[in-house]
């Protein structure tokens, strides 16, 4: 492998390093810094949700820029958000200053992201980016493993703030690497962003966002009519990206059902996984009294297992079909979802080991492959891997919001309705959804497996 290759990998390996611990350590954050800041539990959600907000509404336009301007420009533009944002969240001093940093951060993130992946593997072969996803995914669940823990230190021996303020020294010491050692051939062609469908874009998802929180606030009505005009906006983004010469989302890569199906089955993995990560760190702290430091080394054996089995997982996918790994952690994970359910403050220590452990195996198993059924060469033209990979990645994070969302929907039902214990009666239900949400996945899989077509007319 070429040094320049070497070096664009590490760039965007310490980029998506910055993204991850960030991603699962804010479960463990959100306990001490909503303490100090006064936050109410709504406000709380609102900490992740806000974050995953505007990751899903911009990671799609940032994979389509980076094709047009270049994927090493977003990139680092997305560093420099981050970075800003880290910095708001870590001098804080009420639920505003948070927030914003916590949309900045969303926001940078989506930019880095699918140019993340579409810089690692425009810098190799065709034939080594099952290699490239083997590195990918082993810095992924290297910082998984890490970031529970890493938090609950910082927020033990130090203060939450610093898991914010930390990002900021290493924020900019990625932008300067990133500057000078990323070397990728950029898009030849100049392109034209389709603005109106980029705004029908951020209407469609607004307006179904607004009416999940209506739904969660138990407004019925409102409820209807924000998915009414949510789904308007949805027809009228289909009809306008056919007509359009230069469309926000070329419609053709969902012919491929490899891609179709991918997709739709990250979004109901991330729903379950992100949903397991909220509602374990609140159960733990607040429903089984356990310190912030102690709730963090509860997740150590999930996300351990996912940072030493996730790079093995990658490279199993290039000897075998990917398809078998995922239907295999994908019935581990409904698994542990029902396990789960029987979590209470009796449970010994070896059990919450296992129970911990099990869903960090099974996504392990299930993540490298629906990234390599899903943005194949074989599956994405070369063309269009900047924003396939934004299509697919919305879906997960979309997934992530929604599995937060729906949780907080269980939440405050059992809120309004039980004086005491809300999170121990909510429990079991937000488990059983989780496990109900893979057990679709895995149907999905399955019937990508039983078809024998390529190609199909999605819309």
């Amino acid at each position: 492998m070429k040094a320049k290759t070497i070096f664009t990998l590490v760039s965007v390996s310490l980029a998506a390093l910055m993204i991850c611990v960030e991603y699962t350590g804010i479960v463990i954050v959100i306990l001490p810094a909503s303490k100090s800041l006064g936050l109410s539990l709504f406000q709380t959600q609102l900490m992740i949700s806000l974050y995953l907000f505007l990751f899903v509404l911009a990671i799609i336009p940032a994979g389509r820029f980076g094709d047009i301007v270049g994927y090493k420009t977003i990139l680092m533009m997305g560093i420099f958000v981050f970075t800003v944002g880290s910095l708001l969240g870590g001098t804080a001093h009420n639920a505003y200053q948070i927030m914003l940093g916590r949309a900045l951060q969303g926001l940078g993130s989506a930019l880095m992201w699918p140019n993340i992946t579409t810089t690692a593997f425009r810098s190799v072969d065709k034939n080594r980016r099952f290699l490239v996803i083997g590195i990918i995914t082993s810095i992924v669940g290297f910082s998984m493993a890490a970031a529970p823990f890493l938090a609950a230190y910082l927020c033990t021996v130090l203060s939450w703030r610093w898991f914010f303020l930390f990002n900021v020294p290493v924020g900019a010491l990625i932008f300067l690497y990133a500057g000078f050692f990323i070397a990728i051939q950029q898009p030849k062609l100049p392109q034209r962003i389709d603005v109106m469908g980029l705004f029908v874009f951020f209407l469609m998802l607004i307006t179904f966002l607004i009416g999940i929180n209506f739904l969660k606030n138990e407004r019925f009505f409102y409820f209807v009519g924000a998915i009414a005009v949510s789904f308007i906006m949805f027809r009228w983004f289909l009809f306008r990206e056919k007509k359009t010469k230069h469309p926000l989302i070329d419609l053709s890569l969902f012919e491929s059902r490899n891609f179709l199906f991918g997709c739709l089955a990250r979004c109901l993995v991330s729903f379950s996984f992100y949903a397991v990560l909220f509602i374990m760190s609140l159960y733990l702290h607040r429903g089984l009294g356990y310190s912030v430091f102690a709730s963090g080394v509860a997740f150590l054996p999930m996300t351990l297992a996912i940072g030493v089995l996730s790079p093995i997982v990658g490279r199993l996918n290039a000897l075998i079909k990917p398809e078998w790994m995922t239907i295999l952690g994908l019935f581990l994970f409904a698994v542990s979802g029902v396990f789960f359910m029987g979590l209470d403050a009796q449970t010994s220590k070896v059990i919450l080991f296992l129970m911990f452990m099990l869903p960090g195996v099974a996504y392990s198993l299930l993540s490298p492959g629906l990234l390599t059924i899903s943005i194949s060469v074989q599956t994405v033209p070369e063309n269009k891997t900047g924003l396939a990979t934004g299509v697919f990645y919305t879906a997960g994070v979309l997934g992530n919001l929604l599995g937060v969302s729906f949780s907080g929907i269980i939440l405050n039902y059992f809120e309004v309705r039980v004086t005491k214990g809300v999170l121990i009666h909510a429990m079991p239900p937000i488990m059983l959804m989780c496990s109900m949400c893979a057990m679709l996945a895995l149907l999905v899989i399955f019937l990508l497996r039983l078809s024998s077509r390529k190609k199909f007319t999605a819309f």
